[in-house]
């Protein structure tokens, strides 16, 4: 893979704005009954939300939300825990479980077994292992369900970030020389995929690897000690988040970003100590989670659409959905 290096902090800083939420949105709070804690991950062209969540234990059930509506993920047959992470604009959803427990020779405690990724697609589970990968989290597939994207680990190779294209079977690594900690995550039609590292002497940023290229550029956002991205949208926009510095004498903040290297901005929950985007739609809707107080026993969901939408955009997405309900209508009972 070739790497085409970031450019050091002062020459972005130059090209990269920080700014404040400059856009009203509206918060929608994503919480299932029950639910103790919550990750929304993804948020689809066509309004759908994909999250994961706890009811009390440390197993998790997963979701797709759309106007209001909860529809719950099942993993393949026999899983325990299941986290869904993405769908597509075809229906196709991605995301990983384990179907075994295992004694921890530590502690004598009982533990995931391994990991695996699976894609859900027409009703029917295909389970997606990598050949000597002891865990496999598929995180993001592309809107025309192409390309798949997340990061595995292996014995010898370490954590490695990794993009799958669906249609020839190619699987590329996304990791730089050295890479330490490479989750790879939102990808796009035309398999650019937003995700963030850690470099041994360098830091924590995050980066976009081009497929087609196998090229990657990795981005320092100023100000910030750590850059994490996480999905990317089809005109470059990012989201993801990054950790700033606080008030003199305070901790660091988690913020959501979104944006472009021309400048970014910086997004909470209202109230929030804690906010991170994980994903962003064409229209700009922004999907991720937060915290409230610094002691709050776990997380919460959320999506946040811009105020007024874009209204040539609106009026494609309802002509999709109204395409994909009469497509469900159509298909045969499963």
């Amino acid at each position: 893979m070739k790497r085409i290096p970031g450019a050091p902090i002062g020459m972005l800083a130059a090209l990269i704005c920080a700014a404040a939420q400059s856009a009203p949105y509206q918060f929608i709070d994503i919480r299932p009954a029950g639910a103790t804690s919550v990750q929304v991950w993804d948020v689809s062209n066509l309004g759908q939300v994909v999250g994961s969540y706890q009811t009390g234990s440390l197993v998790n059930a997963s979701f797709v939300w759309q106007a209001g509506a909860f529809t719950p993920v099942a993993g393949p047959a026999g899983a325990i825990s299941v986290t869904a992470f993405s769908v597509s604009e075809t229906g196709a959803i991605v995301g990983s479980f384990y179907d075994s427990l295992v004694i921890d020779p530590g502690t004598g405690e009982s533990v995931p077994g391994p990991t695996r990724g699976f894609v859900l697609e027409a009703g029917t589970h295909t389970v997606l292992e990598i050949p000597g990968a002891d865990f496999v989290q598929p995180r993001g597939i592309s809107p025309d369900g192409r390309y798949v994207a997340g990061y595995h680990t292996h014995p010898a190779e370490g954590q490695v970030g990794f993009v799958l294209d669906r249609v020839n079977g190619a699987l590329a690594s996304t990791n730089a020389p050295g890479s330490l900690f490479n989750i790879a995550q939102g990808v796009d039609a035309a398999g650019r995929v937003a995700g963030g590292d850690t470099l041994p002497g360098i830091g924590s940023p995050g980066y976009v690897y081009a497929t087609a290229a196998g090229t990657r550029r990795d981005l320092y956002l100023p100000g910030a000690s750590s850059t994490r991205l996480r999905d990317i949208d089809r005109t470059g926009r990012f989201a993801g988040w990054a950790v700033f510095p606080g008030a003199p004498g305070a901790p660091s903040v988690t913020r959501g970003v979104f944006g472009t290297e021309l400048g970014f901005e910086t997004l909470m929950f209202p109230g929030s100590s804690y906010t991170v985007l994980q994903g962003i739609n064409d229209a700009g809707w922004l999907s991720g989670s937060y915290r409230i107080g610094a002691t709050a026993p776990g997380f919460l969901g959320f999506v946040a659409i811009p105020v007024p939408e874009p209204a040539s955009w609106l009026l494609g997405a309802a002509g999709a959905g109204l395409l994909a309900a009469r497509r469900r209508r159509l298909a045969p009972p499963r």
